[in-house]
């Protein structure tokens, strides 16, 4: 085919290399002008011939000039009708490559999501062009735009385009909308509105990185996008209820602006009204590109507004990958700011706190000099008139059967002891001084994470303050003085009735819980709401002085938020000064039961020592009854006790419930031989079956006067002679 002559208006074309082939036809360079290329069909009609004659004779190239229509027709050496010549494109990829994410790395590895709205942009200039020419585009895909690494997009495969009568024969069934879902192109009379739809998913599919609007997942299952389109099953919409789930990782419709996902949400909408048009796009991604601002993390991420957090730093930290060529897939590094008075006062009572009101507190009552008993005395006696050699002594304290009554009783004692003081410990208030001191450290880490935040807080104070005037401006319009189609006395009566007024509080759940509703009424008041918040953040963004006011407002509310906090720390230091002197107080007062134990204790302690048996040698009772003569032998201790408490690892000993150091709101196991012996076990609580309820947690941020700080240390009450950590 081509070895025949080729003729343009008389004059003869020379071929040069096929740059292009598809199913209609291949497409060659011009070998004496490389400004232009030539399309030549495989099979050429009347058809074909008819509307390359219609576009040629509109002059469609020169008014559209991002646009490959056809220039001029080509002939063969007979007459016979052979293709057109067109403008050449060079320097250029497919869109598909720019949209997903490893693609774009190869062709476009600097582009980042203000490059992706450009194009987008672009996307909307040219079919809006198109579309004024009085040309309708009719196959609207990611194949037929082609875009140049300075974000200047080009349409081709014009010759396909509806002019006139002369239909668009093709067309692929994602970007098809759902009226013309499985029909005959060839014999469609394709309009503007059709066309919307397309431009709206390739849009989508651009600032959603390849993200196809319509591939969700209903019960469970993937839902063919054919089906979904058919179905009108919106996968992202935040009006209807489409019953598909988006995916996790990927672009949600609120992190676009209001006016933006208003024209997405009727684009793909059951057929209420026309859907966007190329115009009506364009004023939005203008608005969406000049709104375009870094995040406070990462600034290679771009986001529309700081107001909401970064959706580009939230699928990368749920992927693990990053999404554009400078990306971090990691948290940035916190930069903590220097220590301040607070932070000193803070470590002062807490420390404070620990030595005096702690978890190794004992009573401070006067302890009575202990003496051996007389059963201690008898044996020691028998020992002295064997004569043994004093180097001796200790193995035959060792290994004399008569030390075992000695050794149990100590055990059984200690045990008493230590469970005895527990219980006095938690009725003096000990464990509430370590949970206060663990409230005061997490009021100190949220003051710390405020400072370390204050540049990035104010920088999205500004939009949320916008955010919160166009809230105010929403608050003003009344659903009595609306005009909603379906909307009449009735339903605004009944919403009344259910505390909805105005168009700030019409959202899905509330609605949902408006009984006789009906799916259609609340979607006709959400599309009304939706599109009173583009207008109020359009008005708000637009206020006079809008940037330096807005950025001294969000400056101010950190500076008194930061303040609140403050004062909530030197509260909370006050309280906790008071807990540990009410402890203090508390631990004068002689329990009887406790000093009981702890003068029981302290007698089998003393006849032990008398009696030259070591209690810190690490060996078990067990052991030294059977007469043993190696202390120093290890023995593997039990994985468990009685009644389910487990032995220590390191002696063997009894264990216990403690506060961990680390951490005073975690429980462990520790020696009872403590601080002698310092082994731990972690503590696993056993979880128990309740009721679910639904809990807050309220934070009071509201400013009330601070109590003083403190103008001097409260001093430690005076501690006489008595039982104290590690007395025997």
């Amino acid at each position: 085919m081509t070895g025949q002559p080729l003729l343009c208006h008389g004059k003869p074309l020379r071929l040069g290399e096929c740059i292009g082939r598809g199913g209609e036809g291949v497409v060659h360079m011009l070998a004496d002008d490389s400004e232009r290329a030539v399309k030549l069909y495989l099979k050429p009609d009347a058809d074909g011939e008819a509307k390359i004659k219609a576009i040629v004779g509109a002059n469609l190239g020169t008014s559209c000039p991002n646009v490959a229509f056809p220039l001029e027709l080509v002939q063969y050496a007979g007459g016979a009708f052979a293709g057109f010549t067109m403008q050449r494109v060079t320097g250029h990829e497919p869109i598909h490559e720019l949209i997903s994410t490893g693609s774009r790395r190869r062709y476009f590895p600097q582009a980042d999501w203000r490059f992706l709205v450009r194009v987008a942009l672009n996307v909307a200039r040219i079919v809006a062009t198109v579309h004024a020419a009085g040309v309708i585009i009719g196959d609207i895909n990611s194949a037929g735009f082609l875009v140049s690494q300075q974000a200047l997009v080009t349409l081709i495969d014009a010759d396909s385009f509806q002019v006139g009568d002369h239909h668009c024969r093709v067309g692929m069934a994602e970007y098809t909308p759902p009226e013309l879902q499985g029909m005959h192109f060839g014999s469609v009379q394709r309009t503007v509105d059709h066309d919307a739809f397309g431009l709206a998913v390739i849009l989508f599919q651009i600032l959603a990185l390849g993200r196809h609007p319509f591939t969700g997942i209903a019960r469970g299952r993937p839902v063919p996008i054919e089906s979904a389109i058919q179905q009108g099953r919106f996968a992202y919409s935040q009006i209807r209820n489409t019953g598909t789930e988006a995916p996790e990782a990927a672009l949600k419709l609120h992190d676009l602006p209001q006016g933006v996902q208003l024209l997405f949400e009727r684009a793909f909408a059951l057929r209420m009204e026309p859907r966007p048009t190329a115009a009506e796009w364009v004023k939005e991604m203008a608005t969406l590109e000049a709104k375009l601002t870094p995040c406070p993390a990462r600034p290679h991420h771009f986001v529309a507004s700081l107001a909401t957090p970064c959706a580009w730093c939230r699928i990368e930290e749920n992927t693990g990958r990053a999404i554009f060529q400078d990306g971090i897939p990691t948290k940035p590094r916190r930069v903590v700011p220097a220590r301040t008075e607070l932070h000193h006062d803070v470590a002062r009572a807490t420390g404070y706190a620990r030595t005096y009101a702690g978890e190794t507190i004992e009573p401070s009552w006067p302890a009575p000099a202990i003496t051996p008993s007389k059963a201690a005395r008898k044996l020691a006696t028998e020992r002295e008139a064997s004569n043994a050699p004093h180097e001796i002594f200790k193995i035959l304290a060792l290994s004399d059967t008569r030390t075992a009554p000695f050794i149990d009783e100590y055990e059984a004692a200690n045990r008493s002891a230590v469970k005895l003081l527990e219980g006095w410990r938690n009725d003096i208030g000990v464990w509430k001084v370590l949970n206060g001191v663990s409230a005061l450290n997490d009021s100190l880490a949220a003051f710390d994470r405020t400072r370390s935040h204050m540049p990035s807080l104010i920088a999205q104070g500004g939009p949320h303050i916008t955010t919160l005037q166009a809230m105010g401006i929403m608050r003003a319009k009344s659903i009595v003085d609306a005009r909603i189609a379906g909307i009449g006395d009735g339903v605004r009566t009944l919403l009344a009735q259910h505390g909805i007024f105005n168009a700030a509080q019409l959202d899905r759940t509330r609605l949902a819980a408006v009984p006789g509703l009906g799916e259609t009424r609340m979607v006709a008041l959400l599309f009304w709401r939706a599109g009173i918040a583009a207008e109020a953040e359009r008005e708000s963004a637009h206020s006079r002085d809008h940037e330096t006011n807005h950025e001294g407002a969000a400056r101010d509310r950190v500076g008194q938020h930061l303040g609140q906090l403050e004062r909530m720390v030197r509260e909370q230091i006050d309280k906790l000064y008071e807990q540990v002197a009410a402890v203090q107080r508390r631990s004068l007062v002689i329990d009887r039961s406790v000093q009981a134990a702890l003068m029981k204790r302290d007698q089998a302690g003393t006849d032990l020592a008398y009696l030259g048996i070591d209690r810190t040698a690490g060996i078990e009772p067990a052991t030294l009854r059977a007469g043993s003569i190696s202390p120093k032998k290890k023995v593997k201790p039990k994985a468990s006790a009685s009644k389910g408490k487990p032995s220590c690892l390191k002696c063997g000993s009894p264990m216990v419930k403690r506060w961990a150091r680390a951490a005073a709101n975690a429980r462990i196991w520790g020696c009872t031989r403590y601080p002698v012996c310092t082994g731990t076990r972690p503590y696993a609580k056993k979880r128990k079956r309740r009721r679910k309820v639904a809990l807050t947690r309220p934070v009071r941020l509201s400013g009330v006067s601070a109590a003083p700080i403190f103008s001097r240390a409260l001093p430690a009450l005076p501690r006489s002679r008595g039982y104290r950590a590690g007395r025997w």
